[in-house]
Protein backbone atom coordinates (compact mmCIF):
# COMPACT_ATOMS: atom_id res chain seq x y z
CA UNK A 1 0.00 0.00 0.00
CA UNK A 2 2.75 2.31 0.65
CA UNK A 3 4.82 1.14 -2.07
CA UNK A 4 1.59 2.22 -4.19
CA UNK A 5 1.00 5.38 -2.40
CA UNK A 6 4.97 6.44 -3.12
CA UNK A 7 4.23 5.25 -6.98
CA UNK A 8 1.84 7.81 -7.30
CA UNK A 9 3.05 10.62 -5.38
CA UNK A 10 6.08 10.26 -7.16
CA UNK A 11 4.46 10.07 -10.88
CA UNK A 12 2.36 13.27 -9.65
CA UNK A 13 5.90 14.74 -8.83
CA UNK A 14 7.25 13.93 -12.13
CA UNK A 15 4.15 15.24 -13.84
CA UNK A 16 3.99 18.51 -12.09
CA UNK A 17 7.79 18.86 -13.01
CA UNK A 18 7.19 18.05 -16.81
CA UNK A 19 4.37 20.55 -16.92
CA UNK A 20 6.87 23.42 -14.99
CA UNK A 21 9.67 22.51 -17.03
CA UNK A 22 8.03 23.33 -20.64
CA UNK A 23 8.55 26.47 -22.48
CA UNK A 24 5.44 28.81 -22.72
CA UNK A 25 3.75 28.51 -25.86
CA UNK A 26 5.49 31.41 -28.21
CA UNK A 27 2.99 34.22 -30.17
CA UNK A 28 2.22 33.50 -33.61
CA UNK A 29 1.67 36.66 -35.24
CA UNK A 30 1.30 35.88 -38.77
CA UNK A 31 1.09 32.45 -39.77
CA UNK A 32 1.83 31.03 -43.43
CA UNK A 33 1.70 34.54 -44.77
CA UNK A 34 -1.64 35.24 -42.81
CA UNK A 35 -2.50 37.55 -40.34
CA UNK A 36 -2.92 36.04 -36.95
CA UNK A 37 -2.40 39.02 -34.96
CA UNK A 38 -4.36 42.79 -34.32
CA UNK A 39 -2.57 45.97 -33.33
CA UNK A 40 -4.24 47.84 -30.92
CA UNK A 41 -3.90 51.50 -30.48
CA UNK A 42 -5.70 53.59 -27.96
CA UNK A 43 -8.43 55.70 -29.56
CA UNK A 44 -6.66 58.64 -28.59
CA UNK A 45 -3.59 57.68 -29.36
CA UNK A 46 -0.97 60.52 -29.51
CA UNK A 47 0.30 60.73 -33.47
CA UNK A 48 3.71 58.99 -32.62
CA UNK A 49 2.04 55.60 -31.57
CA UNK A 50 -0.47 56.00 -34.65
CA UNK A 51 2.59 55.95 -36.22
CA UNK A 52 4.41 53.50 -34.59
CA UNK A 53 1.18 51.05 -35.24
CA UNK A 54 1.72 52.12 -39.08
CA UNK A 55 5.50 51.69 -39.08
CA UNK A 56 4.45 47.86 -37.57
CA UNK A 57 2.10 47.41 -39.91
CA UNK A 58 3.91 48.35 -42.73
CA UNK A 59 7.90 46.55 -41.90
CA UNK A 60 5.27 43.12 -40.94
CA UNK A 61 4.05 43.50 -44.26
CA UNK A 62 7.17 43.22 -45.46
CA UNK A 63 8.25 41.33 -44.02
CA UNK A 64 5.71 38.54 -44.49
CA UNK A 65 3.36 39.95 -47.11
CA UNK A 66 0.47 39.93 -44.04
CA UNK A 67 -1.16 43.06 -43.53
CA UNK A 68 -2.48 43.34 -39.63
CA UNK A 69 -5.41 45.57 -38.92
CA UNK A 70 -5.27 48.46 -36.48
CA UNK A 71 -7.90 48.97 -34.83
CA UNK A 72 -8.72 50.82 -31.71
CA UNK A 73 -9.19 50.15 -27.59
CA UNK A 74 -12.89 51.37 -28.05
CA UNK A 75 -13.81 47.83 -29.08
CA UNK A 76 -12.82 44.41 -27.97
CA UNK A 77 -10.48 42.61 -29.33
CA UNK A 78 -10.10 38.67 -29.25
CA UNK A 79 -7.29 36.28 -30.48
CA UNK A 80 -3.64 37.86 -30.28
CA UNK A 81 -3.20 41.10 -29.95
CA UNK A 82 -0.27 43.48 -30.20
CA UNK A 83 -0.77 46.35 -27.86
CA UNK A 84 1.11 49.30 -29.39
CA UNK A 85 1.15 52.18 -26.58
CA UNK A 86 -0.60 52.56 -23.31
CA UNK A 87 -4.27 51.93 -23.78
CA UNK A 88 -7.36 50.52 -21.62
CA UNK A 89 -5.89 47.33 -22.55
CA UNK A 90 -2.67 47.61 -21.11
CA UNK A 91 -4.57 49.15 -18.14
CA UNK A 92 -6.13 46.21 -17.77
CA UNK A 93 -3.51 43.81 -17.84
CA UNK A 94 -1.72 46.05 -15.04
CA UNK A 95 1.26 46.78 -17.33
CA UNK A 96 3.49 49.68 -16.11
CA UNK A 97 4.45 51.45 -18.46
CA UNK A 98 7.43 54.00 -17.87
CA UNK A 99 6.40 57.92 -18.09
CA UNK A 100 7.16 61.17 -16.51
CA UNK A 101 10.26 63.51 -18.06
CA UNK A 102 13.71 65.19 -16.24
CA UNK A 103 17.03 67.11 -17.75
CA UNK A 104 18.47 65.62 -14.98
CA UNK A 105 18.30 62.34 -15.05
CA UNK A 106 17.11 59.73 -17.94
CA UNK A 107 13.41 58.48 -17.46
CA UNK A 108 13.00 57.37 -21.38
CA UNK A 109 12.16 53.82 -21.47
CA UNK A 110 10.18 51.53 -23.33
CA UNK A 111 9.14 47.61 -22.66
CA UNK A 112 8.59 44.86 -24.81
CA UNK A 113 6.40 42.30 -22.73
CA UNK A 114 4.22 39.10 -23.21
CA UNK A 115 1.43 38.62 -21.40
CA UNK A 116 -1.28 35.67 -22.41
CA UNK A 117 -2.34 36.21 -26.07
CA UNK A 118 -0.88 40.03 -25.69
CA UNK A 119 2.78 41.40 -27.13
CA UNK A 120 2.84 44.57 -25.59
CA UNK A 121 4.86 47.65 -27.41
CA UNK A 122 4.96 50.41 -25.08
CA UNK A 123 7.24 53.24 -23.71
CA UNK A 124 7.32 56.38 -21.93
CA UNK A 125 5.85 59.02 -24.45
CA UNK A 126 6.19 62.25 -22.53
CA UNK A 127 9.23 64.12 -22.38
CA UNK A 128 9.77 67.93 -22.38
CA UNK A 129 7.48 69.68 -24.69
CA UNK A 130 8.18 70.13 -28.00
CA UNK A 131 6.34 73.64 -28.34
CA UNK A 132 9.26 75.91 -29.39
CA UNK A 133 9.38 77.93 -32.57
CA UNK A 134 7.69 75.78 -35.11
CA UNK A 135 9.90 74.59 -38.11
CA UNK A 136 8.57 74.76 -41.54
CA UNK A 137 11.25 71.79 -42.88
CA UNK A 138 10.81 69.69 -39.75
CA UNK A 139 6.92 70.08 -38.89
CA UNK A 140 6.80 66.42 -37.15
CA UNK A 141 8.42 67.83 -34.29
CA UNK A 142 5.28 69.58 -33.34
CA UNK A 143 3.08 67.02 -33.45
CA UNK A 144 5.25 64.85 -31.48
CA UNK A 145 4.22 66.98 -28.41
CA UNK A 146 6.70 65.96 -25.70
CA UNK A 147 10.33 64.58 -26.82
CA UNK A 148 10.41 61.20 -25.88
CA UNK A 149 9.03 58.23 -28.40
CA UNK A 150 9.49 55.27 -26.15
CA UNK A 151 6.54 52.88 -27.66
CA UNK A 152 7.99 53.61 -31.55
CA UNK A 153 11.18 52.55 -30.31
CA UNK A 154 9.78 49.84 -28.88
CA UNK A 155 8.39 49.23 -31.78
CA UNK A 156 11.28 49.49 -33.54
CA UNK A 157 13.35 47.21 -31.16
CA UNK A 158 10.94 44.53 -31.76
CA UNK A 159 11.84 44.39 -35.48
CA UNK A 160 14.73 44.15 -35.32
CA UNK A 161 14.86 41.62 -33.18
CA UNK A 162 13.14 40.55 -36.06
CA UNK A 163 16.30 41.14 -38.32
CA UNK A 164 15.46 44.56 -40.00
CA UNK A 165 18.07 47.08 -39.97
CA UNK A 166 18.34 50.57 -41.17
CA UNK A 167 21.78 51.41 -41.96
CA UNK A 168 21.68 55.00 -43.53
CA UNK A 169 18.49 56.69 -44.72
CA UNK A 170 16.26 55.60 -47.40
CA UNK A 171 15.16 52.23 -48.46
CA UNK A 172 18.55 51.47 -50.19
CA UNK A 173 19.79 51.58 -46.42
CA UNK A 174 17.15 49.36 -45.09
CA UNK A 175 17.43 45.02 -44.53
CA UNK A 176 14.48 43.17 -44.30
CA UNK A 177 14.43 39.43 -43.97
CA UNK A 178 11.35 37.46 -45.27
CA UNK A 179 9.32 34.94 -43.51
CA UNK A 180 6.05 33.61 -44.00
CA UNK A 181 5.24 32.82 -40.11
CA UNK A 182 6.53 35.11 -37.38
CA UNK A 183 6.14 34.23 -33.94
CA UNK A 184 7.75 35.31 -30.79
CA UNK A 185 8.57 33.90 -27.77
CA UNK A 186 8.25 35.07 -24.26
CA UNK A 187 9.19 38.66 -23.96
CA UNK A 188 10.10 40.77 -20.50
CA UNK A 189 12.33 43.38 -21.08
CA UNK A 190 13.00 46.86 -20.44
CA UNK A 191 15.52 48.95 -22.54
CA UNK A 192 16.29 52.41 -21.79
CA UNK A 193 19.51 54.51 -22.83
CA UNK A 194 22.63 55.55 -21.78
CA UNK A 195 22.52 59.01 -23.35
CA UNK A 196 20.21 61.50 -23.16
CA UNK A 197 20.46 62.89 -26.69
CA UNK A 198 21.43 60.73 -29.22
CA UNK A 199 22.20 61.65 -32.76
CA UNK A 200 24.54 63.22 -35.19
CA UNK A 201 23.81 66.69 -37.35
CA UNK A 202 23.17 67.10 -41.17
CA UNK A 203 21.85 68.87 -43.55
CA UNK A 204 19.75 67.59 -46.18
CA UNK A 205 19.36 68.88 -49.27
CA UNK A 206 15.61 68.32 -49.78
CA UNK A 207 12.55 68.02 -48.09
CA UNK A 208 12.32 64.03 -49.24
CA UNK A 209 15.65 64.16 -47.96
CA UNK A 210 14.49 65.50 -44.67
CA UNK A 211 11.85 63.17 -44.00
CA UNK A 212 14.14 60.33 -45.21
CA UNK A 213 16.78 61.70 -42.46
CA UNK A 214 13.77 61.95 -39.75
CA UNK A 215 12.74 57.92 -40.30
CA UNK A 216 16.21 57.13 -39.68
CA UNK A 217 16.78 58.80 -36.58
CA UNK A 218 13.20 57.32 -35.34
CA UNK A 219 14.38 53.89 -36.46
CA UNK A 220 17.46 53.75 -35.00
CA UNK A 221 16.38 55.24 -31.72
CA UNK A 222 17.76 58.73 -31.81
CA UNK A 223 17.04 61.32 -29.72
CA UNK A 224 18.66 63.84 -31.45
CA UNK A 225 19.43 67.57 -30.44
CA UNK A 226 17.68 68.97 -32.75
CA UNK A 227 14.27 67.79 -31.52
CA UNK A 228 14.35 69.65 -28.18
CA UNK A 229 17.12 72.30 -28.56
CA UNK A 230 17.14 73.49 -32.08
CA UNK A 231 17.26 77.14 -32.07
CA UNK A 232 20.74 77.33 -30.55
CA UNK A 233 22.13 77.53 -34.27
CA UNK A 234 25.20 78.60 -35.31
CA UNK A 235 24.61 82.41 -35.15
CA UNK A 236 21.54 82.75 -33.37
CA UNK A 237 23.62 85.03 -30.75
CA UNK A 238 24.62 87.31 -34.01
CA UNK A 239 20.57 87.88 -34.56
CA UNK A 240 20.61 90.12 -31.86
CA UNK A 241 22.79 92.31 -32.90
CA UNK A 242 22.03 93.22 -36.91
CA UNK A 243 25.53 94.59 -38.09
CA UNK A 244 22.91 97.79 -40.04
CA UNK A 245 21.75 98.97 -36.15
CA UNK A 246 25.12 98.51 -34.04
CA UNK A 247 27.92 98.71 -35.81
CA UNK A 248 28.55 101.99 -36.33
CA UNK A 249 26.72 103.33 -33.28
CA UNK A 250 27.84 100.66 -30.93
CA UNK A 251 31.41 98.92 -32.30
CA UNK A 252 32.40 97.69 -28.99
CA UNK A 253 29.34 95.08 -29.28
CA UNK A 254 31.67 93.18 -31.50
CA UNK A 255 34.55 91.29 -31.54
CA UNK A 256 38.24 93.09 -31.33
CA UNK A 257 40.57 91.67 -33.71
CA UNK A 258 43.97 90.33 -32.99
CA UNK A 259 45.66 93.76 -33.81
CA UNK A 260 43.12 95.09 -30.70
CA UNK A 261 42.32 97.92 -33.27
CA UNK A 262 39.83 96.41 -35.65
CA UNK A 263 36.50 94.96 -34.79
CA UNK A 264 34.31 91.68 -36.43
CA UNK A 265 31.51 92.05 -37.71
CA UNK A 266 30.85 88.03 -37.52
CA UNK A 267 31.79 88.08 -33.42
CA UNK A 268 29.98 89.44 -30.76
CA UNK A 269 32.02 90.24 -27.32
CA UNK A 270 29.97 88.54 -25.00
CA UNK A 271 31.63 90.29 -21.79
CA UNK A 272 30.33 93.63 -22.55
CA UNK A 273 27.94 94.22 -20.23
CA UNK A 274 25.51 95.57 -22.54
CA UNK A 275 25.50 92.40 -25.18
CA UNK A 276 24.83 90.41 -21.80
CA UNK A 277 21.61 93.15 -21.26
CA UNK A 278 20.55 92.52 -25.06
CA UNK A 279 20.65 89.22 -24.47
CA UNK A 280 18.75 88.86 -21.88
CA UNK A 281 16.08 91.31 -23.04
CA UNK A 282 15.82 88.77 -26.26
CA UNK A 283 14.93 85.58 -24.00
CA UNK A 284 12.61 87.38 -21.92
CA UNK A 285 10.79 88.90 -25.12
CA UNK A 286 10.82 85.68 -26.92
CA UNK A 287 9.36 83.77 -23.71
CA UNK A 288 6.76 86.52 -23.04
CA UNK A 289 5.65 86.23 -26.63
CA UNK A 290 6.02 82.16 -26.65
CA UNK A 291 4.30 81.02 -23.36
CA UNK A 292 4.14 77.91 -24.12
CA UNK A 293 7.79 77.79 -25.27
CA UNK A 294 10.38 75.37 -22.99
CA UNK A 295 13.50 76.72 -24.65
CA UNK A 296 15.89 79.89 -25.76
CA UNK A 297 19.19 78.90 -26.89
CA UNK A 298 21.55 81.05 -28.42
CA UNK A 299 25.00 80.50 -29.99
CA UNK A 300 28.60 82.04 -31.59
CA UNK A 301 29.27 81.95 -35.03
CA UNK A 302 30.72 79.21 -36.31
CA UNK A 303 34.56 78.29 -36.25
CA UNK A 304 35.97 80.06 -33.43
CA UNK A 305 34.93 83.54 -33.17
CA UNK A 306 37.12 85.04 -30.34
CA UNK A 307 37.25 88.60 -29.10
CA UNK A 308 40.90 89.45 -28.22
CA UNK A 309 39.40 92.29 -25.25
CA UNK A 310 41.36 92.49 -22.24
CA UNK A 311 37.99 91.67 -20.62
CA UNK A 312 36.98 88.55 -22.60
CA UNK A 313 40.96 87.05 -22.56
CA UNK A 314 40.64 87.55 -18.75
CA UNK A 315 37.32 85.66 -18.89
CA UNK A 316 38.21 83.12 -21.16
CA UNK A 317 41.89 82.46 -18.52
CA UNK A 318 44.14 83.29 -21.06
CA UNK A 319 42.89 79.65 -22.42
CA UNK A 320 44.46 78.99 -25.93
CA UNK A 321 43.29 77.02 -28.67
CA UNK A 322 44.75 76.06 -32.07
CA UNK A 323 43.65 77.81 -34.68
CA UNK A 324 41.75 75.60 -37.24
CA UNK A 325 42.42 78.47 -40.24
CA UNK A 326 46.17 78.69 -40.18
CA UNK A 327 47.71 76.10 -37.42
CA UNK A 328 47.86 79.54 -34.65
CA UNK A 329 46.49 79.66 -31.26
CA UNK A 330 43.33 81.32 -30.38
CA UNK A 331 41.71 82.53 -27.20
CA UNK A 332 39.05 79.37 -26.25
CA UNK A 333 35.37 81.06 -25.63
CA UNK A 334 33.59 78.84 -23.08
CA UNK A 335 34.63 81.28 -20.07
CA UNK A 336 32.49 83.94 -21.80
CA UNK A 337 30.17 82.08 -23.49
CA UNK A 338 29.66 80.18 -20.15
CA UNK A 339 29.46 83.42 -18.10
CA UNK A 340 26.86 84.94 -20.78
CA UNK A 341 24.43 81.65 -20.19
CA UNK A 342 24.50 81.81 -16.75
CA UNK A 343 23.93 85.34 -16.66
CA UNK A 344 20.57 85.32 -18.88
CA UNK A 345 19.66 82.01 -17.01
CA UNK A 346 19.78 83.77 -13.46
CA UNK A 347 18.07 86.99 -14.95
CA UNK A 348 14.88 85.44 -16.02
CA UNK A 349 14.69 82.65 -13.89
CA UNK A 350 12.27 84.65 -11.16
CA UNK A 351 9.84 86.17 -14.55
CA UNK A 352 10.19 82.70 -16.12
CA UNK A 353 10.91 79.78 -13.46
CA UNK A 354 11.21 76.22 -15.27
CA UNK A 355 12.52 77.59 -18.98
CA UNK A 356 15.37 76.06 -20.25
CA UNK A 357 18.42 78.06 -21.93
CA UNK A 358 20.06 75.68 -24.41
CA UNK A 359 23.39 76.16 -25.52
CA UNK A 360 25.85 74.69 -28.37
CA UNK A 361 29.38 73.66 -27.28
CA UNK A 362 31.63 72.65 -29.87
CA UNK A 363 34.32 74.23 -31.66
CA UNK A 364 36.27 77.58 -29.80
CA UNK A 365 33.86 76.54 -26.77
CA UNK A 366 34.96 73.00 -25.89
CA UNK A 367 36.93 73.26 -22.89
CA UNK A 368 35.73 73.44 -19.31
CA UNK A 369 36.15 77.68 -18.57
CA UNK A 370 38.57 78.37 -16.15
CA UNK A 371 36.27 79.11 -13.13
Amino acid sequence: MLKSILKGTLAALLLAAGFAAMPAKALTLIENGQPNATIVIAKDAPYKNQLAARELQAYLKKISGAELPIVTDEQDVSGKRILVGRSRFTDSLKIAIPNGWSLEEIKEAYLLKTSGDSLILAGNDDGFPLKGKPDKARPYLLKFDGAYKGTLFAVYDFLERLGCRWFMPGEIGEVVPKMNTVKVDQLDIVAKPSFMFRGYWIKPMSPEANSEQDAFFHRNRFLEFEAGFSNANDGSLNKLFPEKKYFESNPEYYGLNQDLKTRNKDVICMSNPDVIKIVIEGACEYFAKNPDATYFGFAPADGQPACWCEKCIGLNGQIRMESAWNGGEMPCISGTYYNLINEVAKAIKPEFPGKIIAASIYAGRILPPPS
